[in-house]
């Protein structure tokens, strides 16, 4: 991540996120959105973007709310195919 050095991103990990899983590489950073479906609803900062993804199998019908009643209506979000998965991906 260009804007951030491991430092920034663990403090900033600490201090909005505490306790969740987070990782950090030159152009990447991870952290745990929240803990009822583990590590399948994390963030993802990547090529200077901020990435919401919710993954799996069993969230399909979460996705598809998102993407039908609320995604069309914000502005400067983009769900994207991810994997299989149909709006796993909700880019800002």
């Amino acid at each position: 991540m260009d804007f951030l050095t491991k430092e920034q991103f663990e403090a900033f990990a600490a201090k909005e996120f505490p306790g969740k899983r987070t990782k950090y590489e030159r152009n990447y950073g991870y952290i745990q959105a929240g803990t009822i479906m583990g590590d399948m609803l994390h963030y993802e900062f990547y090529e200077g973007k901020v990435q919401l993804h919710i993954e799996g199998e069993h969230w399909r019908p979460l996705r598809d709310f998102l993407q039908y009643r609320i995604g069309t209506n914000i502005q400067g979000v983009q769900a994207q195919k991810w994997g299989r998965c149909l709006n796993a991906r909700w880019v800002l």
